[in-house]
């Protein structure tokens, strides 16, 4: 299965699954919708085989309403939600009987995340339109970025202090629950530590990973730069298996929190040196 050769099918599935959310999104927020659009790896280019990987990457879709305490508002909000997810997969299978893969979505309401987590919205420029216009939002400085992104790397400390405890019990899907919970942290965590060493931090969050990798070189990170792109590639070896080796759950794990703990000492020598 080599990457060059399903790189159109694989961009067909993603493009096809976005469709298929926009059009469950309208159904269910109905006149409440204000906007909806993608971001992260999905819509970026795919210069390389870490750009996009099935199973690590997922589908990134933020959407906003007008009056978020009609978030979920039916007599039974879980079932209406379980069924949202069901229709997704229906409809998916259903126009596209040769899948390569289901492509993995993360539905987030922009409402309910800038009432629970600092949350920085993205560039017009770096995401796909698929409902509504982009919404305004107030400026945020560089400062504030790098502020953010300082203080995520300061948490991966309380993250990595529970993962041998964590990882000690694991079996079969089980390394799926432990490898969701890494993922998330892997991917920004070299990206914050890049936003600290160059100009305009809120570029940098539209790189995809081959330029991050890149830029981590060139900045005399390489140890991280390889780290970071053998994850990925493990995150390939893990697809190629039907996602049931227990050899690349393990390497993902590895290799992820390898990373992790490496961008962690790195804040920490930061630390120490804006102290002297």
């Amino acid at each position: 299965m080599d990457f060059h050769e399903i790189k159109p099918q694989l961009k067909e599935e993603t493009n096809s699954a976005l469709d298929i959310w926009k059009g469950l999104l309208i159904d269910f927020h109905g006149d409440n919708l204000s906007y909806i659009y993608s971001k992260g790896s999905a819509v970026k280019n795919w210069d390389s085989i870490i750009d996009y990987v099935p199973v690590l990457s997922d589908l990134d879709i933020h959407y906003g309403i007008k009056d978020k305490t009609k978030l979920f508002d039916s007599k039974n909000p879980r079932k209406a939600s379980l069924e949202v997810t069901l229709e997704y997969e229906n409809r998916f299978n259903q126009d596209n009987p040769n899948k390569i893969h289901i492509p993995r979505i993360q539905v987030m309401c922009t409402n309910s995340l800038q009432d629970s987590v600092p949350f920085v919205h993205p560039l017009s420029t770096s995401v796909e339109m698929l409902f509504g216009k982009f919404p305004n939002h107030p400026e945020i400085h560089d400062d504030q970025i790098r502020e953010i992104d300082m203080n995520n790397l300061k948490e991966l400390d309380n993250y990595l202090a529970v993962l041998p405890d964590g990882y000690f019990d694991k079996v079969g899907l089980d390394y799926w629950s432990s490898l969701r919970q890494l993922n998330w942290r892997v991917s920004p965590s070299p990206v914050r530590i890049l936003t600290q060493l160059l100009s305009d931090p809120m570029i940098i969050w539209t790189w995809n990973r081959t330029k991050i990798k890149d830029e981590l070189e060139k900045q005399n990170l390489t140890d991280i730069a390889h780290v970071y792109e053998e994850y990925y590639l493990n995150g390939w070896k893990l697809f190629k298996s039907n996602i049931t080796s227990t050899k690349y759950f393990q390497k993902c794990l590895l290799t992820g929190s390898n990373l992790i703990e490496m961008c962690y000492n790195w804040y920490c020598h930061r630390i120490k040196n804006n102290s002297k």
